[in-house]
């Protein structure tokens, strides 16, 4: 069975933060959002839905890499917590980090 839906996702974050020296940033604020599903194909059973969602989170962001595109070495890492709720709807809670490591050898070009 095949199904095809459309979601059309929108986010606002007002966070002020600082940076660390010229290899960190932290920030922490308040976001809100919303999400507008449209099932085209798929299941009767699945249905479109809106959803809002607000809340708040913290971030943290250290990068080393040094270029942006293509590093030779150096380290991104960016950690990020939230927490919201949308209306109606229990609340929910998302930690994540995505780490980048990048190290070459050879005879890589500046």
């Amino acid at each position: 069975m095949r199904a095809r839906a459309l979601v059309d996702d929108h986010r606002l974050e007002l966070a002020p933060g600082m940076n660390i020296a010229n290899l960190a940033s932290v920030r922490a604020g308040a976001f809100t959002g919303t999400a507008d599903t449209d099932i085209q194909i798929g299941s009767p059973l699945l249905s479109s839905q809106s959803e809002d969602d607000g809340g708040y989170f913290a971030e943290l962001r250290y990068d080393s890499l040094d270029r942006s595109y293509f590093p030779r070495r150096g380290l991104r890492l960016v950690s990020r917590y939230d927490n919201g709720s949308s209306p109606g709807a229990r609340k929910t809670t998302k930690r994540g980090a995505r780490p980048a490591w990048s190290r070459a050898a050879g005879g890589a070009t500046p």
